[in-house]
């Protein structure tokens, strides 16, 4: 591995919090403008409680935060399977991709066919 030194680390961490800290920024931002958005307009109180309430419960008894965080809790679980039917897309693209190139083009083979089909192994 060699010799590190604490001074390549700091560099390092610097580095990468300069890439990480503006997407990470950018996410979060969207996340909340999002929850304000289907949560509707509530006091910052009752904003918070419905927050909590949408990731991990339990259930209020007052119909208007409940209903706000049913739309919450809905909202965050479309774009999660929009993210998740995007990221397993990717990975399925690439293995056809591979099996283009492997059969040369054409899919006459059974081999080809099975490789076009399910991807490479």
């Amino acid at each position: 591995m060699g010799d590190r030194s604490w001074t390549d680390a700091a560099i390092m961490g610097v580095g990468v919090a300069l890439i990480c800290a503006p997407a990470l920024g950018y996410v979060t931002t969207q996340q909340i403008h999002d929850s304000r958005a289907a949560s509707g307009p509530l006091p910052a109180e009752d904003r918070a409680r419905v927050e909590r309430v949408a990731r991990r419960g339990p259930v209020p008894e007052d119909d208007a935060l409940r209903q706000a965080a049913l739309r919450v809790a809905e909202d965050r679980l479309v774009v999660l399977r929009q993210t998740r039917a995007r990221a397993l897309a990717l990975p399925s693209r690439r293995r056809q991709s591979s099996a283009m190139v492997t059969c040369g083009g054409s899919g006459s083979s059974p081999v080809c066919r099975y490789k076009l089909a399910f991807g490479s192994p």
